[in-house]
Protein backbone atom coordinates (compact mmCIF):
# COMPACT_ATOMS: atom_id res chain seq x y z
CA UNK A 1 0.00 0.00 0.00
CA UNK A 2 0.56 3.19 -0.84
CA UNK A 3 -0.46 7.13 0.11
CA UNK A 4 -0.86 9.19 -3.19
CA UNK A 5 -0.51 12.96 -2.67
CA UNK A 6 -1.07 14.93 -5.75
CA UNK A 7 -2.74 18.23 -6.77
CA UNK A 8 -5.40 18.43 -9.40
CA UNK A 9 -5.79 21.08 -11.58
CA UNK A 10 -8.08 21.88 -14.45
CA UNK A 11 -6.78 23.40 -17.44
CA UNK A 12 -8.34 24.64 -20.48
CA UNK A 13 -7.22 22.50 -23.43
CA UNK A 14 -6.24 25.52 -25.54
CA UNK A 15 -4.07 26.72 -23.06
CA UNK A 16 -2.54 23.38 -22.53
CA UNK A 17 0.58 23.89 -25.24
CA UNK A 18 1.87 27.20 -23.56
CA UNK A 19 3.00 25.86 -20.08
CA UNK A 20 5.98 23.82 -21.95
CA UNK A 21 7.53 27.65 -21.42
CA UNK A 22 7.93 27.08 -18.02
CA UNK A 23 11.57 26.33 -17.22
CA UNK A 24 10.73 23.33 -15.27
CA UNK A 25 8.96 21.36 -17.92
CA UNK A 26 11.17 21.93 -20.63
CA UNK A 27 12.60 18.29 -19.51
CA UNK A 28 11.79 15.45 -22.41
CA UNK A 29 8.21 13.86 -21.56
CA UNK A 30 6.85 10.90 -21.89
CA UNK A 31 3.19 10.15 -23.63
CA UNK A 32 1.21 7.17 -23.04
CA UNK A 33 -2.49 6.14 -23.98
CA UNK A 34 -4.34 5.16 -20.93
CA UNK A 35 -7.85 3.10 -21.02
CA UNK A 36 -9.18 3.02 -17.66
CA UNK A 37 -12.43 0.69 -16.67
CA UNK A 38 -14.37 1.22 -13.25
CA UNK A 39 -16.08 -1.37 -11.64
CA UNK A 40 -18.63 -1.28 -8.70
CA UNK A 41 -22.02 -2.98 -7.91
CA UNK A 42 -25.55 -1.62 -9.68
CA UNK A 43 -26.29 -0.22 -6.25
CA UNK A 44 -22.75 1.60 -6.61
CA UNK A 45 -21.75 0.12 -2.81
CA UNK A 46 -18.00 1.07 -3.40
CA UNK A 47 -18.98 4.69 -4.35
CA UNK A 48 -20.69 4.72 -0.72
CA UNK A 49 -17.49 3.27 1.03
CA UNK A 50 -15.37 6.10 -0.89
CA UNK A 51 -13.23 3.71 -2.61
CA UNK A 52 -12.59 3.49 -6.37
CA UNK A 53 -11.77 -0.35 -8.22
CA UNK A 54 -9.93 0.52 -11.32
CA UNK A 55 -8.67 -1.91 -13.93
CA UNK A 56 -5.90 -0.01 -16.62
CA UNK A 57 -4.53 -1.26 -19.33
CA UNK A 58 -0.97 -0.82 -19.67
CA UNK A 59 0.46 -2.19 -23.31
CA UNK A 60 -0.56 -5.62 -23.40
CA UNK A 61 -1.41 -6.18 -19.77
CA UNK A 62 -3.79 -4.29 -17.19
CA UNK A 63 -3.59 -3.18 -14.24
CA UNK A 64 -5.60 -3.29 -10.98
CA UNK A 65 -5.67 -0.39 -8.82
CA UNK A 66 -7.86 -0.05 -5.25
CA UNK A 67 -7.64 4.10 -3.63
CA UNK A 68 -9.46 4.83 -0.45
CA UNK A 69 -10.13 6.60 2.88
CA UNK A 70 -8.08 9.57 2.71
CA UNK A 71 -8.84 13.61 2.19
CA UNK A 72 -9.55 16.03 -0.46
CA UNK A 73 -9.11 19.66 -0.10
CA UNK A 74 -8.11 22.86 -1.97
CA UNK A 75 -7.47 20.48 -5.16
CA UNK A 76 -4.92 18.02 -2.86
CA UNK A 77 -5.88 14.71 -3.16
CA UNK A 78 -4.37 12.38 -0.39
CA UNK A 79 -5.70 8.79 -0.80
CA UNK A 80 -4.22 5.26 0.32
CA UNK A 81 -4.05 2.93 -2.84
CA UNK A 82 -3.29 -0.55 -4.05
CA UNK A 83 -2.40 -1.49 -7.06
CA UNK A 84 -1.47 -4.94 -8.26
CA UNK A 85 -1.02 -6.70 -12.21
CA UNK A 86 -3.40 -8.74 -14.24
CA UNK A 87 -3.64 -10.68 -17.21
CA UNK A 88 -7.09 -9.40 -18.31
CA UNK A 89 -9.60 -6.79 -17.37
CA UNK A 90 -11.44 -8.80 -14.27
CA UNK A 91 -11.04 -7.35 -11.44
CA UNK A 92 -9.14 -9.95 -8.92
CA UNK A 93 -9.77 -9.42 -5.37
CA UNK A 94 -8.58 -12.98 -3.72
CA UNK A 95 -4.78 -11.70 -3.17
CA UNK A 96 -5.61 -8.53 -1.10
CA UNK A 97 -4.02 -8.04 1.65
CA UNK A 98 -6.05 -8.93 4.97
CA UNK A 99 -7.67 -5.30 5.59
CA UNK A 100 -10.81 -3.95 6.24
CA UNK A 101 -11.14 -2.53 2.82
CA UNK A 102 -10.52 -6.62 1.76
CA UNK A 103 -13.01 -7.65 4.12
CA UNK A 104 -15.65 -5.14 2.17
CA UNK A 105 -14.59 -5.82 -1.18
CA UNK A 106 -14.08 -9.71 -1.30
CA UNK A 107 -18.41 -10.31 -0.48
CA UNK A 108 -18.87 -8.24 -3.76
CA UNK A 109 -16.60 -9.84 -6.13
CA UNK A 110 -19.76 -11.47 -8.30
CA UNK A 111 -21.54 -8.07 -7.94
CA UNK A 112 -19.10 -5.71 -9.76
CA UNK A 113 -19.56 -4.34 -13.11
CA UNK A 114 -18.52 -1.80 -15.22
CA UNK A 115 -19.76 1.25 -14.50
CA UNK A 116 -17.81 3.76 -16.82
CA UNK A 117 -14.49 4.07 -19.00
CA UNK A 118 -12.01 6.77 -19.12
CA UNK A 119 -9.32 7.26 -22.33
CA UNK A 120 -6.32 9.49 -22.34
CA UNK A 121 -3.26 10.71 -23.53
CA UNK A 122 -1.20 11.60 -20.10
CA UNK A 123 2.14 13.51 -21.13
CA UNK A 124 4.41 12.75 -18.07
CA UNK A 125 7.72 14.78 -16.91
CA UNK A 126 9.81 14.16 -13.65
CA UNK A 127 10.03 17.85 -11.90
CA UNK A 128 12.97 18.68 -9.28
CA UNK A 129 12.42 22.13 -7.64
CA UNK A 130 14.45 24.53 -6.04
CA UNK A 131 13.86 23.36 -2.45
CA UNK A 132 14.56 19.98 -3.20
CA UNK A 133 11.28 18.54 -3.83
CA UNK A 134 11.03 15.98 -6.59
CA UNK A 135 7.02 15.76 -8.92
CA UNK A 136 5.83 13.45 -11.16
CA UNK A 137 4.01 16.29 -13.60
CA UNK A 138 1.24 14.66 -15.91
CA UNK A 139 -1.43 15.97 -18.66
CA UNK A 140 -4.37 14.61 -19.20
CA UNK A 141 -6.66 15.62 -22.34
CA UNK A 142 -9.15 12.66 -23.29
CA UNK A 143 -12.87 12.04 -22.25
CA UNK A 144 -14.57 10.11 -19.69
CA UNK A 145 -17.79 7.53 -20.83
CA UNK A 146 -20.49 5.95 -19.12
CA UNK A 147 -23.51 4.72 -21.62
CA UNK A 148 -23.96 7.01 -23.94
CA UNK A 149 -22.55 10.28 -22.32
CA UNK A 150 -19.23 11.52 -22.03
CA UNK A 151 -17.45 14.28 -20.35
CA UNK A 152 -14.05 15.76 -21.24
CA UNK A 153 -11.08 15.47 -19.37
CA UNK A 154 -8.49 18.60 -19.74
CA UNK A 155 -6.39 18.47 -16.09
CA UNK A 156 -3.20 18.76 -14.64
CA UNK A 157 -1.80 15.88 -11.63
CA UNK A 158 1.13 16.63 -9.65
CA UNK A 159 2.03 14.04 -7.71
CA UNK A 160 4.42 14.34 -4.88
CA UNK A 161 7.46 12.11 -5.07
CA UNK A 162 9.83 13.62 -2.52
CA UNK A 163 9.93 16.74 -0.17
CA UNK A 164 6.80 18.50 1.01
CA UNK A 165 3.27 18.81 0.01
CA UNK A 166 3.66 23.34 0.85
CA UNK A 167 5.68 22.36 -2.16
CA UNK A 168 2.99 21.39 -4.62
CA UNK A 169 1.32 24.29 -3.80
CA UNK A 170 4.35 26.74 -4.74
CA UNK A 171 4.64 25.10 -7.67
CA UNK A 172 1.41 25.41 -8.48
CA UNK A 173 1.39 29.35 -8.16
CA UNK A 174 4.37 29.21 -10.16
CA UNK A 175 2.12 27.29 -12.91
CA UNK A 176 -1.04 29.83 -12.83
CA UNK A 177 1.63 32.50 -13.35
CA UNK A 178 1.89 31.34 -16.87
CA UNK A 179 -1.75 29.39 -17.84
CA UNK A 180 -5.03 30.37 -16.06
CA UNK A 181 -5.45 27.48 -13.56
CA UNK A 182 -8.14 25.71 -11.47
CA UNK A 183 -8.14 23.71 -8.70
CA UNK A 184 -9.79 20.40 -8.99
CA UNK A 185 -11.72 18.86 -5.93
CA UNK A 186 -13.10 15.94 -7.84
CA UNK A 187 -11.04 13.02 -9.01
CA UNK A 188 -11.80 11.34 -12.71
CA UNK A 189 -13.84 8.59 -10.80
CA UNK A 190 -16.26 11.11 -9.08
CA UNK A 191 -16.55 12.84 -12.16
CA UNK A 192 -17.52 9.35 -13.92
CA UNK A 193 -19.76 8.45 -10.99
CA UNK A 194 -21.90 11.81 -11.35
CA UNK A 195 -22.19 11.01 -15.30
CA UNK A 196 -22.90 7.48 -14.57
CA UNK A 197 -25.40 8.04 -12.18
CA UNK A 198 -26.98 11.73 -13.67
CA UNK A 199 -27.38 12.84 -9.87
CA UNK A 200 -27.42 16.41 -9.77
CA UNK A 201 -25.18 18.60 -7.40
CA UNK A 202 -26.67 19.94 -3.82
CA UNK A 203 -25.14 22.58 -1.58
CA UNK A 204 -23.34 20.79 1.01
CA UNK A 205 -23.12 21.64 4.42
CA UNK A 206 -19.86 21.81 7.01
CA UNK A 207 -20.12 18.41 8.53
CA UNK A 208 -18.18 17.42 11.04
CA UNK A 209 -14.00 17.51 10.98
CA UNK A 210 -12.84 14.11 11.52
CA UNK A 211 -10.61 14.94 14.61
CA UNK A 212 -9.46 11.66 16.90
CA UNK A 213 -8.49 12.26 20.87
CA UNK A 214 -4.61 11.44 20.06
CA UNK A 215 -4.13 14.23 18.15
CA UNK A 216 -2.26 17.49 19.27
CA UNK A 217 -4.16 20.91 18.54
CA UNK A 218 -1.88 21.80 15.97
CA UNK A 219 -2.70 18.88 13.64
CA UNK A 220 -6.40 18.97 15.12
CA UNK A 221 -5.88 23.15 13.68
CA UNK A 222 -4.79 21.99 10.51
CA UNK A 223 -7.80 19.21 10.08
CA UNK A 224 -10.37 21.48 10.64
CA UNK A 225 -8.86 24.48 8.78
CA UNK A 226 -8.63 22.07 5.16
CA UNK A 227 -12.26 20.70 6.22
CA UNK A 228 -12.96 24.23 5.93
CA UNK A 229 -11.32 24.41 2.61
CA UNK A 230 -13.23 21.79 1.43
CA UNK A 231 -16.83 23.12 2.36
CA UNK A 232 -15.94 26.43 0.43
CA UNK A 233 -14.94 24.32 -2.70
CA UNK A 234 -17.76 21.89 -2.67
CA UNK A 235 -20.31 24.63 -3.04
CA UNK A 236 -18.31 26.64 -5.48
CA UNK A 237 -19.36 24.95 -8.83
CA UNK A 238 -23.02 25.25 -8.17
CA UNK A 239 -22.66 28.62 -6.63
CA UNK A 240 -21.02 29.45 -10.02
CA UNK A 241 -23.70 27.63 -12.07
CA UNK A 242 -26.12 29.91 -9.79
CA UNK A 243 -28.42 27.58 -9.80
CA UNK A 244 -29.73 27.78 -5.76
CA UNK A 245 -28.59 30.69 -3.44
CA UNK A 246 -27.66 28.06 -0.79
CA UNK A 247 -24.42 27.17 -2.91
CA UNK A 248 -23.34 31.13 -1.93
CA UNK A 249 -24.48 30.71 1.71
CA UNK A 250 -22.52 27.76 2.11
CA UNK A 251 -19.33 29.45 0.93
CA UNK A 252 -20.09 32.41 2.97
CA UNK A 253 -20.21 30.41 6.26
CA UNK A 254 -17.04 28.37 5.28
CA UNK A 255 -15.10 31.75 4.82
CA UNK A 256 -16.15 32.26 7.80
CA UNK A 257 -15.85 29.11 9.68
CA UNK A 258 -12.52 29.47 8.20
CA UNK A 259 -11.46 32.70 9.99
CA UNK A 260 -12.81 31.28 12.79
CA UNK A 261 -10.83 28.34 13.23
CA UNK A 262 -7.29 30.71 12.23
CA UNK A 263 -8.41 32.56 15.66
CA UNK A 264 -9.45 29.74 17.50
CA UNK A 265 -6.02 27.84 17.14
CA UNK A 266 -3.75 31.26 17.46
CA UNK A 267 -2.34 30.69 13.91
CA UNK A 268 -3.61 33.88 11.42
CA UNK A 269 -2.50 34.14 7.95
CA UNK A 270 -0.06 36.81 7.03
CA UNK A 271 -1.35 39.82 6.24
CA UNK A 272 -1.52 39.29 2.04
CA UNK A 273 -3.48 36.18 2.47
CA UNK A 274 -5.83 37.56 5.21
CA UNK A 275 -6.73 40.75 2.93
CA UNK A 276 -7.26 38.12 0.02
CA UNK A 277 -9.89 36.06 2.50
CA UNK A 278 -11.44 40.02 3.14
CA UNK A 279 -11.50 40.74 -0.96
CA UNK A 280 -13.42 37.35 -1.24
CA UNK A 281 -15.83 37.55 2.40
CA UNK A 282 -17.14 40.73 0.99
CA UNK A 283 -17.96 39.98 -2.10
CA UNK A 284 -19.81 37.24 -1.50
CA UNK A 285 -21.08 38.74 1.73
CA UNK A 286 -23.27 41.93 -0.37
CA UNK A 287 -24.51 39.31 -2.68
CA UNK A 288 -25.83 37.72 0.39
CA UNK A 289 -27.16 40.28 1.90
CA UNK A 290 -29.57 40.78 -1.00
CA UNK A 291 -30.37 37.09 -1.60
CA UNK A 292 -31.68 37.01 2.17
CA UNK A 293 -33.48 40.49 1.65
CA UNK A 294 -35.01 39.61 -1.65
CA UNK A 295 -35.74 35.88 -1.16
CA UNK A 296 -36.03 35.53 2.33
CA UNK A 297 -37.27 39.09 3.48
CA UNK A 298 -40.12 40.63 1.07
CA UNK A 299 -41.88 37.65 -0.12
CA UNK A 300 -44.36 37.65 3.09
CA UNK A 301 -44.53 41.26 2.86
CA UNK A 302 -45.56 41.46 -0.71
CA UNK A 303 -47.96 38.87 0.20
CA UNK A 304 -49.47 40.61 2.97
CA UNK A 305 -49.30 43.89 1.34
CA UNK A 306 -50.49 43.12 -2.00
CA UNK A 307 -52.27 45.97 -3.18
CA UNK A 308 -49.76 48.88 -1.78
CA UNK A 309 -48.91 51.27 -4.55
CA UNK A 310 -44.89 51.27 -4.99
CA UNK A 311 -44.03 48.06 -3.96
CA UNK A 312 -43.93 45.83 -7.19
CA UNK A 313 -41.57 49.01 -8.13
CA UNK A 314 -39.24 48.30 -4.77
CA UNK A 315 -38.93 45.05 -5.41
CA UNK A 316 -37.91 45.14 -9.41
CA UNK A 317 -35.33 47.52 -8.69
CA UNK A 318 -34.09 45.50 -5.22
CA UNK A 319 -33.98 42.43 -7.67
CA UNK A 320 -31.87 44.37 -9.96
CA UNK A 321 -29.44 45.21 -7.31
CA UNK A 322 -29.40 41.66 -6.26
CA UNK A 323 -29.24 40.20 -9.54
CA UNK A 324 -25.90 42.74 -9.70
CA UNK A 325 -24.36 41.59 -6.64
CA UNK A 326 -24.69 38.02 -7.62
CA UNK A 327 -23.46 38.56 -10.68
CA UNK A 328 -20.26 40.22 -9.35
CA UNK A 329 -19.89 37.12 -6.57
CA UNK A 330 -19.46 34.76 -9.44
CA UNK A 331 -16.75 36.91 -11.28
CA UNK A 332 -14.79 36.79 -7.72
CA UNK A 333 -15.16 33.01 -7.61
CA UNK A 334 -14.69 32.53 -11.46
CA UNK A 335 -11.56 34.42 -11.57
CA UNK A 336 -8.01 33.98 -11.27
CA UNK A 337 -7.76 35.71 -8.37
CA UNK A 338 -9.83 33.24 -6.07
CA UNK A 339 -7.81 30.20 -7.48
CA UNK A 340 -4.75 32.23 -6.27
CA UNK A 341 -6.08 32.55 -2.91
CA UNK A 342 -7.18 28.70 -3.32
CA UNK A 343 -3.25 27.67 -4.11
CA UNK A 344 -1.81 30.13 -1.07
CA UNK A 345 -4.18 28.95 1.58
CA UNK A 346 -3.06 25.84 0.63
CA UNK A 347 0.75 26.54 0.94
CA UNK A 348 -0.22 28.20 4.23
CA UNK A 349 -1.45 25.12 5.94
CA UNK A 350 1.38 22.89 4.51
CA UNK A 351 3.91 25.51 6.29
CA UNK A 352 5.62 25.60 9.54
CA UNK A 353 2.79 27.13 11.36
CA UNK A 354 1.18 24.24 11.74
CA UNK A 355 3.76 21.77 13.35
CA UNK A 356 2.66 19.47 15.89
CA UNK A 357 3.11 21.26 19.23
CA UNK A 358 2.91 19.76 22.83
CA UNK A 359 -1.12 20.27 24.16
CA UNK A 360 -3.24 17.47 23.23
CA UNK A 361 -6.48 18.49 21.32
CA UNK A 362 -8.95 17.13 24.01
CA UNK A 363 -7.67 19.34 26.67
CA UNK A 364 -7.09 22.25 24.16
CA UNK A 365 -10.96 21.90 23.02
CA UNK A 366 -12.12 21.86 26.53
CA UNK A 367 -10.18 24.80 27.97
CA UNK A 368 -11.58 26.91 25.05
CA UNK A 369 -14.89 25.99 24.92
CA UNK A 370 -15.44 26.70 28.22
CA UNK A 371 -13.54 30.02 27.49
CA UNK A 372 -15.53 30.90 24.97
CA UNK A 373 -18.76 29.82 26.66
CA UNK A 374 -17.82 31.70 29.78
CA UNK A 375 -17.33 34.64 26.91
CA UNK A 376 -21.36 34.09 25.83
CA UNK A 377 -22.85 33.93 29.42
CA UNK A 378 -21.15 37.24 30.00
CA UNK A 379 -22.16 39.12 27.04
CA UNK A 380 -25.50 37.96 27.81
CA UNK A 381 -26.17 39.15 31.52
CA UNK A 382 -28.91 41.24 31.52
CA UNK A 383 -29.81 40.16 27.79
CA UNK A 384 -33.74 42.72 28.11
CA UNK A 385 -31.08 45.79 28.72
CA UNK A 386 -28.88 44.94 25.41
CA UNK A 387 -29.15 47.52 23.46
CA UNK A 388 -27.87 46.48 19.24
CA UNK A 389 -24.31 47.09 19.24
CA UNK A 390 -24.56 44.75 22.30
CA UNK A 391 -27.04 41.71 20.77
CA UNK A 392 -24.64 41.85 17.71
CA UNK A 393 -21.83 41.27 20.23
CA UNK A 394 -23.29 38.43 21.73
CA UNK A 395 -24.35 37.21 18.35
CA UNK A 396 -20.81 36.99 17.48
CA UNK A 397 -19.51 35.22 20.58
CA UNK A 398 -22.83 32.77 20.17
CA UNK A 399 -21.96 31.96 16.39
CA UNK A 400 -18.08 31.62 17.31
CA UNK A 401 -18.97 29.18 20.18
CA UNK A 402 -21.31 26.84 17.88
CA UNK A 403 -18.22 26.69 14.81
CA UNK A 404 -16.14 25.98 18.08
CA UNK A 405 -18.82 22.73 19.36
CA UNK A 406 -18.61 21.71 15.46
CA UNK A 407 -15.04 21.86 15.16
CA UNK A 408 -14.67 19.59 18.34
CA UNK A 409 -18.21 17.14 18.12
CA UNK A 410 -16.23 14.57 17.21
CA UNK A 411 -14.01 14.12 20.62
CA UNK A 412 -17.45 13.90 22.77
CA UNK A 413 -20.75 12.22 22.94
CA UNK A 414 -22.91 12.68 20.59
CA UNK A 415 -26.08 12.61 21.98
CA UNK A 416 -24.56 15.50 24.24
CA UNK A 417 -23.06 17.50 21.90
CA UNK A 418 -26.06 17.60 19.78
CA UNK A 419 -28.44 18.45 22.79
CA UNK A 420 -26.56 21.86 23.10
CA UNK A 421 -25.80 22.54 19.79
CA UNK A 422 -29.76 22.52 19.13
CA UNK A 423 -30.20 24.84 21.73
CA UNK A 424 -27.27 27.35 20.84
CA UNK A 425 -28.77 27.10 17.47
CA UNK A 426 -32.10 28.61 18.91
CA UNK A 427 -30.42 31.58 19.74
CA UNK A 428 -28.17 31.65 17.14
CA UNK A 429 -30.80 32.07 14.88
CA UNK A 430 -33.19 34.94 16.92
CA UNK A 431 -30.43 37.06 17.02
CA UNK A 432 -29.26 36.82 13.23
CA UNK A 433 -33.14 37.41 12.79
CA UNK A 434 -31.90 40.70 15.19
CA UNK A 435 -29.17 41.14 12.68
CA UNK A 436 -31.09 40.94 9.24
CA UNK A 437 -33.48 44.03 10.43
CA UNK A 438 -30.28 45.70 10.69
CA UNK A 439 -28.77 44.74 7.34
CA UNK A 440 -32.22 45.59 5.78
CA UNK A 441 -32.20 49.01 6.87
CA UNK A 442 -28.34 49.23 5.60
CA UNK A 443 -29.82 48.41 2.08
CA UNK A 444 -32.48 50.24 2.14
CA UNK A 445 -30.77 53.04 2.70
CA UNK A 446 -28.32 52.25 -0.48
CA UNK A 447 -31.74 52.56 -2.44
CA UNK A 448 -31.76 56.48 -1.45
CA UNK A 449 -35.64 56.93 -0.10
CA UNK A 450 -35.33 60.60 -0.64
CA UNK A 451 -34.58 60.41 -4.52
CA UNK A 452 -37.36 57.56 -4.80
CA UNK A 453 -41.08 58.73 -6.10
CA UNK A 454 -43.50 58.85 -3.57
CA UNK A 455 -45.49 55.62 -3.99
CA UNK A 456 -41.57 53.91 -3.21
CA UNK A 457 -41.09 55.83 -0.05
CA UNK A 458 -44.22 54.53 1.24
CA UNK A 459 -43.56 51.10 0.14
CA UNK A 460 -40.31 51.36 1.97
CA UNK A 461 -41.87 52.26 5.11
CA UNK A 462 -43.86 49.39 4.78
CA UNK A 463 -41.19 47.54 4.68
CA UNK A 464 -39.35 48.94 7.55
CA UNK A 465 -42.29 48.59 9.70
CA UNK A 466 -43.01 45.12 8.48
CA UNK A 467 -39.45 44.16 10.09
CA UNK A 468 -39.56 46.61 13.23
CA UNK A 469 -42.85 43.96 13.98
CA UNK A 470 -40.26 40.90 13.14
CA UNK A 471 -37.73 42.06 15.38
CA UNK A 472 -39.98 43.03 18.26
CA UNK A 473 -41.12 39.20 18.49
CA UNK A 474 -37.35 38.28 17.73
CA UNK A 475 -36.75 40.12 21.25
CA UNK A 476 -39.79 38.48 23.15
CA UNK A 477 -38.55 34.81 22.13
CA UNK A 478 -35.74 35.63 23.06
CA UNK A 479 -35.86 35.64 26.65
CA UNK A 480 -37.08 32.12 26.06
CA UNK A 481 -34.54 30.67 23.80
CA UNK A 482 -31.95 32.23 26.39
CA UNK A 483 -32.62 30.35 29.28
CA UNK A 484 -32.99 27.52 27.62
CA UNK A 485 -29.41 27.46 26.37
CA UNK A 486 -27.99 28.19 29.66
CA UNK A 487 -30.28 25.67 31.38
CA UNK A 488 -28.19 22.82 28.96
CA UNK A 489 -24.56 21.05 30.02
CA UNK A 490 -22.22 21.68 28.61
CA UNK A 491 -20.98 18.70 26.71
CA UNK A 492 -16.91 18.86 27.77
Amino acid sequence: MTVEIELKLGIAAADAGKLRRHPALRAKAMVRRLYSIYFDTPDLTLQRHDVALRLRRSGKSWVQTIKGGGTVAAGLHAREEWEMPLPRPVPDLAQLPTTALARLLYPLRERLQPVFATEFSRTTREVRLADGATLEFCLDRGRIMSGGAAENISEIELELKDGTTRSLFEFALELIEYVPLRLEDRSKAERGYRLFSGSAEVPRKAGTPALAAEMDAAAAGKAVCWHCLAHLQANQRGMLAGADIEYLHQMRVALRRLHSAGKLFGIAPEAALAGELEWLSDALGAARDWDVFVAQTLPPIVARFDRQPGLPQLVRRCERLRLAAGKSAREAVASQRYQRLLLTLGAWLESPAWQAGNEMVTKFAGAVLERIHGRVLRRGRRLARLDAAQRHRLRIAVKRLRYSMEFFAALYPAKRVRAQLRALAALQDLLGALNDDATLQRLLERLEPARLPQAQQLAIAVVRGWSAGQAHRCLKDLRAAWLAYTETAVFW
